[in-house]
C-alpha cells in the first residue's frame, strides 16, 4: 500500500529486507556474496567502522576505516598503491615503513621538511649507485659528495665546531679539527 517490500523472518515478524518506493535497499543484518557484488553508484557508511578483510589460505589482509579515529588502518605487509601501475607503494613490515616509488623522481614539496622523532640518531641520504647526493640551500648548491670526500660551494665560509678549553672533546679522534673560543686559536689532532 505504501510502495514499500519486505522479507521478514517467520520466527519474529522482523523485516530482513526492505525495499521502499525510492527503491532504497535496507538490509539489517550482514550480507553474505559469495559471488560478488557489482556497485555502479555510492557507497555511503551512515556511521561505525568499515572493516575489509581478504581471507586466502590460512592468512587474511585487513584494511580497517576507523570512523572514530578517522583513520585508515592498512595491516602489516599491506601497500597503499597509487598511479596506474602502482608505482608508488607505502607500506608497513610489522617492523619498518617503507615508502618504493619505482619511477622517475620521488618529490616531496614543503616549505620545511622537518624530522621530529627526538630519538632519531642520523639523517641518512643515499644516492644510486655512483651518483652524488647534492644538498641546496634556496636553490644553490652547497654541498655535493663525492666518491672520495664532499665538495662545498658557495662563496661564503664553512663554520667548524667551535668552544671553550673546557668544551674540547674528551677523545678526540686523530683528523678532529676544532676553533678554540678560549685562546682564539684553531686546533687539529694527530695519532700522537
Amino acid at each position: 500500500g505504501n510502495g514499500e517490500f519486505n522479507i521478514q523472518d517467520v520466527t519474529n515478524s522482523s523485516n530482513r529486507l526492505t525495499i521502499n518506493s525510492s527503491g532504497t535497499v535496507t538490509i539489517p543484518g550482514n550480507i553474505d556474496a559469495t559471488g560478488g557484488i557489482d556497485v555502479t553508484g555510492a557507497i555511503t557508511q551512515g556511521s561505525g567502522d568499515i572493516t575489509l578483510t581478504s581471507t586466502v589460505g590460512s592468512g587474511s589482509s585487513t584494511i580497517l576505516f576507523d570512523t572514530s579515529a578517522g583513520t585508515i588502518t592498512f595491516q602489516d605487509n599491506l601497500s597503499s598503491k597509487f598511479g596506474t601501475g602502482g608505482d608508488l607503494a607505502i607500506h608497513h613490515d610489522g617492523s619498518n615503513s617503507h615508502i618504493l616509488n619505482s619511477t622517475g623522481t620521488l618529490n616531496i614539496k614543503s616549505d620545511t621538511l622537518r624530522l621530529t622523532d627526538a630519538s632519531l640518531a642520523h639523517l641518512y641520504l643515499k644516492g644510486l649507485t655512483d651518483a652524488q647526493v647534492e644538498l641546496y640551500h634556496n636553490n644553490n648548491l652547497r654541498i655535493t659528495t663525492t666518491d672520495d670526500g664532499a665538495d662545498f660551494g658557495g662563496t661564503g665560509s664553512i663554520r667548524v665546531p667551535n668552544g671553550t678549553t673546557g668544551e674540547r672533546n674528551s677523545s678526540p679522534q686523530a683528523g678532529d679539527f676544532r676553533y678554540n673560543t678560549t685562546d682564539g686559536k684553531f686546533e687539529g689532532y694527530t695519532d700522537e
